[in-house]
């Protein structure tokens, strides 16, 4: 059985994928709840000293609050940016899985993986997340495959050869 899945990697794919990937962190609920209550100590800092009329010093504690509640999307310009440098920026991919391996064709190389280098699978309702260990992940949306029905066999086979998922 051999099932292809094709998409252009550009920067909504690369953003999805390491958005996809940052919520698979360890400990980012934690980080989170960090955030939270550093931001809310700003902000009522900021409010403390809004009311005293040192509007200054007050801006300069609401600051850091609005970093830390849009920290995920301040980098977001900047990751684009980059990528669109990149030699990968636009290309067309193909994925192609069979039960022995998985191929990744482009312009730029190709790529043949053995089912043992993905050491865990996170599925979503929209697509498949494999990860080689805790650096690299690959985003496989549902919208690559032809079909639900590819997108399922797909899912299928993933979980049958990766032991670890989600």
């Amino acid at each position: 059985m051999t099932i292809a899945a094709r998409f252009t990697f550009d920067e909504a794919h690369l953003l999805e994928s390491l958005n996809r990937n940052r919520r698979q962190t360890r400990g980012r609920h934690i980080f989170t709840g960090v955030k939270i209550v550093a931001g809310l100590l700003f902000v009522a800092m900021g409010s403390i000293l809004l009311i005293s009329d040192k509007i200054g010093l007050s801006l300069i504690l609401f600051a850091p609050a609005i970093v830390l509640a849009f920290a995920h999307k301040l980098d977001q310009p900047s990751i684009c940016r980059r990528f669109r440098k990149s030699p990968f920026y636009g290309i067309n991919v193909r994925y192609t899985f069979t039960e022995e391996r998985i191929e990744v064709v482009h312009e730029k190389s190709e790529i043949k993986m053995d089912w043992s280098v993905f050491t865990r699978l996170v599925v979503f309702k929209d697509g498949l997340l494999a990860f080689q260990g805790d650096g690299v992940s690959h985003w496989i949306p549902e919208s690559s495959f032809d079909s639900r029905a590819s997108f399922e066999a797909a899912e299928e086979l993933f979980r049958s050869k990766i032991r670890n998922t989600k």
